[in-house]
């Protein structure tokens, strides 16, 4: 009885193996929340004067292991980039190009707008964000 139970056992453990997720990204986290996504596809990382650099074929990042936050891996790639909250105004577009105004802050514009998808652009990036 103990043979059949450890067979089974091992038969479910290699299904589902078969059946594992494969993540094909690595994400890199700073601490000012900026996610950037390298393939794992002839990845390479290496340290140099307090820098991290992540390589591979397609594109090279370097971040300052002071400001590494968390590094994982990720079943999608994403470009997903925090907009600061400092105190430079910023353009909001609603998701058909409208033009809605210029606000003084990005909190100032987030609670003066109802839940949708927004494009907000700052002197240095343009977003989407979305209000809940």
């Amino acid at each position: 009885m103990r043979r059949i139970c450890f067979i089974v056992l091992l038969l479910f453990g290699v299904a589902s193996a078969g059946k594992a997720q494969t993540y094909p990204y690595l994400a890199v986290q700073t601490t000012e929340g900026e996610v950037q996504t390298l393939s794992v596809d002839g990845l390479t990382m290496s340290m140099v004067d307090g820098q991290m650099i992540f390589a591979n074929e397609e594109t090279s990042v370097s971040v300052a292991l002071a400001s590494l936050s968390k590094m994982y891996f990720a079943s999608s790639a994403t470009g997903v980039k925090e907009l600061a909250t400092s105190n430079s105004p910023v353009q909001v577009y609603a998701a058909d190009g409208r033009y809605l105004g210029k606000f003084e802050t990005l909190p100032a514009a987030v609670s003066g707008l109802r839940s949708g998808v927004y494009v907000v652009r700052s002197k240095d990036v343009t977003v989407i964000i979305s209000v809940k």
